[in-house]
């Protein structure tokens, strides 16, 4: 698996366990299916990269397509009753916008911009972020250095000779990653035969470009 997809999957973890989608709090959120089926806890997701597809070479960069299996677990009498609105939150994070942040105010400080917001960010230490609307027409993706609380994040800059903090913080950490990403197939099953645990499987596809590799 190539480092780029690694980030894409634990940027999408990461999405999913900040959010809580659809009441499914961080630790019910797995990279592998193992863990997951071992865990009590239920409804869980879990994130696993499928094949890569054969990269096509387009002078000095690759074009590439990279699957995502995200898989959804319950245990009930009639898992998909649950299932099925836990599936459509999922794939609305995962297609949907980047989550937008309200900048209440901002300070500058040590080569550091503190922004708080009006809620809990769901942002983590590298995620990317694009500034805007700031009063010095502030307007640029930066990647996070750390969340000093919940409803705050810092990020290292210049001093930006800002005169008014309010603004608009975009979550762009996946769009960062990938060019696009569609959406595939969903199909039932059950994740465990030897217990009644029902599986949502959706497929997706992330594709990408490298630029860093020269042809031979």
């Amino acid at each position: 698996m190539t480092t780029r997809a690694l980030q894409i999957r634990d940027a999408i973890l990461t999405k999913l366990r900040a959010a809580s989608v659809a009441g499914v709090t961080s630790e019910r959120v797995f990279s592998d299916l193992k863990p997951a089926l071992m865990s009590t806890l239920r409804p869980a997701i879990v994130v696993d990269m499928g094949d890569e597809e054969q990269p096509v070479r387009e002078y000095t960069k690759r074009r590439r397509a990279q699957s995502i299996t995200v898989r959804i677990i319950e245990d009930a009498a009639d898992p998909y009753a649950a299932l099925d609105p836990i599936r459509i939150a999922v794939q609305a994070l995962i297609m949907g916008q980047p989550a937008a942040y309200s900048i209440t105010s901002s300070s500058w400080s040590g080569g550091y911009l503190t922004c708080n917001v009006a809620s809990s960010t769901g942002l983590s230490t590298g995620s990317k972020v694009t500034l805007a609307n700031m009063q010095t027409a502030l307007n640029a993706t930066w990647a996070v250095h750390d969340i000093p609380g919940a409803t705050s994040f810092r990020i290292a800059m210049a001093d930006p000779t800002l005169t008014d903090g309010v603004g608009t913080a975009t979550d762009t950490t996946l769009s960062s990653l990938i060019d696009s990403i569609e959406e595939g197939a969903t199909s039932r099953e059950r994740a465990d035969l030897d217990v009644p645990i029902g599986s949502l499987t959706t497929t997706y596809l992330a594709r990408y470009t490298t630029t860093a590799e020269l042809l031979t």
